[in-house]
């Protein structure tokens, strides 16, 4: 009975941390991976790992040396991750690249019309699981083969010696210690990268801002005429599909949205006139000011 149990609460456990990991993965995959930049790594390559470790923190027997070894080395290779990450993100790149398109050759998978959300929600959190989780298995193996007996006798002297209350505690904890990250990350994408895609309601006033550059010569037949930063328009269409990429031509600047919005000129040389601006250089004004992208 005890043995059935133990093995209900962990898998009680095992939900609650994967079902929060793939609503993490979720709401950070459907936004464009140019504007989520270090979050997605964050995500898939370190929070199932963070999850873990949380996981043995937690409910791991106390006094343990495998325990011990599993949590330092585990986030040694975590820590490892997120440095080469910033250092060379391309090594990861390519290193999930390889096995990625061999994978999918070998069973064929890479043809099925679900492969990139399987490959994205399923495969890639495992593969980048996959090199912390062996340096905390051997963390943790290398340090148990030194444990003494008498620790061994006290670890089994604590299975099963939480309460159900105390596991219900635990188990609140690590939802909130799990909860926190992801509802902060998501109010920062609502904040950050949500504004930069919303579209713009017809005959709502917005500015023309051109980072790196005072303004935008707008072509018309007769010749281009300047639209100098901060020029207000009125947004007439907003409707063709998103694009994200790089505003400057020669590959620099920072990623946006490129999708044309249809916009009639209110002030300046060009006022009157219609033209076309990319999404991620207007700036909608609220009560006089400007607001967030």
């Amino acid at each position: 009975m005890i043995r059935h149990s133990l093995s209900v609460r962990s898998l009680m456990v095992v939900m609650i941390v994967v079902a929060i990991n793939v609503s993490a993965m979720r709401t950070v995959a459907r936004r464009p991976d140019e504007l989520t930049g270090i979050l997605k790594f964050l995500v898939f390559g370190s929070m199932p790992m963070a999850s873990l470790l949380a996981a043995n923190a937690i409910f791991g027997p106390r006094h343990n040396a495998f325990r011990r070894g599993f949590q330092s080395a585990g986030f040694a290779g975590l820590a490892a991750g997120i440095a080469c990450y910033l250092a060379s993100p391309w090594v990861i790149g390519a290193y999930l690249e390889t096995v990625l398109d061999s994978f999918g050759d070998a069973t064929g998978l890479s043809a099925s019309y679900n492969w990139a959300t399987i490959e994205e929600i399923c495969i890639v959190p495992m593969l980048l699981l996959v090199p912390p989780l062996l340096a905390a298995l051997a963390g943790g193996w290398a340090l148990s083969r030194r444990r003494r007996d008498g620790e061994a006798r006290v670890d089994e002297s604590e299975v099963g010696a939480k309460g159900h209350a105390g596991w219900i505690r635990s188990v609140a904890f690590l939802l909130v210690m799990l909860a926190i990250p992801v509802l902060t990350m998501e109010g920062i994408l609502r904040r950050s990268v949500d504004p930069q895609l919303a579209r713009l309601e017809h005959g709502c006033v917005a500015a023309l801002d051109f980072p790196g550059s005072t303004g935008y010569y707008i072509p018309f037949p007769e010749g281009d005429v300047l639209a100098p930063n901060g020029t207000t328009v009125r947004v007439e269409e907003d409707g063709q599909p998103s694009v994200i990429g790089q505003a400057m031509s020669n590959g620099t600047g920072p990623f946006g949205d490129l999708r044309r919005v249809k916009v009639t000129v209110l002030d300046g040389t060009a006022q009157g006139r219609t033209a076309e601006f990319f999404r991620c250089n207007l700036t909608v004004i609220q009560n006089g000011k400007r607001a967030h992208h």
